[in-house]
């Protein structure tokens, strides 16, 4: 019942901000401010679902909307991690319309960025692992929408391929371990 209110004042704050950089030279900054409005939109068509059971379908279709908008900056710019997040943020909200075959695709192409990303260099063990369980919970959604369109054998393609990353995630750790072994 409190989250309409939060979610109202923090599109009090990203709403000027949008158009404000909605014109300039901040690209990837006004892509950010559509990200956090995305997911405010998502969260504010749910929100009026905790009480009466009904979505607000007007505000996840807009959520879509604005995702787009950021996805496609994000793609202008070469920013692949921020185009994944969206392209997941539109994912999550067609699935949540039920729109399943609509939302394949976004997950598919996340996916993809996931896997040429994963094996960059990423920041401390801590960032490695939030990597990992996001991509991870991107592969979960898409053997979700799987099994909701049935496809039995794609969904079970996915699980033996989300097997595979988390066993190649493992011995990467491993390997990761015996060096500073090693080299203490």
């Amino acid at each position: 019942r409190e989250s309409p209110k939060y979610l109202e004042r923090a599109m009090s704050y990203f709403e000027p901000l949008r158009q404000r950089l909605k014109n300039s030279n901040y690209r990837r900054l006004y892509a950010v401010v559509l990200n956090n409005i995305a997911t405010n939109e998502y969260y504010a068509g749910r929100a009026d679902s905790t009480d009466s059971g009904v979505i607000d379908k007007a505000k996840i279709e807009k959520s879509i909307e604005t995702a787009e908008e950021a996805a496609q900056i994000f793609r202008e710019i070469g920013d692949r991690q921020e185009l994944r997040e969206m392209l997941d943020r539109k994912a999550f909200n067609l699935s949540y319309l039920n729109r399943l075959g609509e939302a394949l695709p976004f997950i598919d192409e996340s996916i993809a960025i996931a896997d040429e990303l994963y094996n960059q260099p990423i920041g401390g063990e801590l960032d490695r692992s939030r990597y990992f369980e996001s991509l991870i919970g991107v592969y979960r959604i898409k053997m979700n929408i799987l099994f909701g369109i049935n496809r039995p054998v794609e969904m079970f393609e996915t699980q033996e391929a989300m097997k595979s990353l988390t066993l190649r995630d493992l011995m990467n750790r491993g390997k990761d371990n015996r060096k500073r072994t090693l080299t203490t």
